[in-house]
């Protein structure tokens, strides 16, 4: 199950058919220059670079998918949100939320996903072993 891009957005087969969302949208390719500046952020604790990440996001999406929708970060495991301090999908969600709210536009970010499994880093993992990785690694909130 992988992103398929309909029109100008990717949204994921499974997220669709598996859920009762209406729209999943990722709003940033996960190149190698959307890593180098994630892993600023992560390892490096350069949190102006979450910054460069919304303003890359704004100019990249048509800010109109913001319109009523709830934006939910991945979150990390306690122990490993514990270790790091942060968690940087978070900050990057806040960031875009408050952006998006600067604009007019109404749009709210929730904790909706736990991580159950403190999964292994996925650094050095090819695609097939991160998504085996993963597996099991998430529930919805109760």
């Amino acid at each position: 199950r992988f992103p398929t891009l309909l029109g100008n957005r990717y949204i994921h087969s499974g997220c669709m058919s598996n859920s009762a969302l209406s729209r999943v949208y990722v709003c940033l390719r996960y190149n190698s220059l959307a890593r180098a500046i994630i892993e600023e952020v992560k390892y490096k604790h350069h949190f102006d670079y979450v910054c460069l990440i919304n303003d890359l996001i704004m100019h990249t999406v048509d800010l109109q998918i913001f319109k009523n929708s709830i934006l939910i970060p991945v979150p990390l495991h306690n122990s490993k949100k514990r270790s790091r301090g942060f968690n940087q999908a978070e900050l990057i969600a806040n960031r875009l939320v408050s952006t998006v709210r600067k604009l007019g536009i109404d749009t709210s970010m929730i904790d909706l996903i736990e991580r159950r499994k403190n999964t292994k880093t996925q650094v050095g993992m090819t695609r097939l072993e991160r998504l085996h990785n993963l597996d099991d690694a998430f529930s919805i909130r109760q």
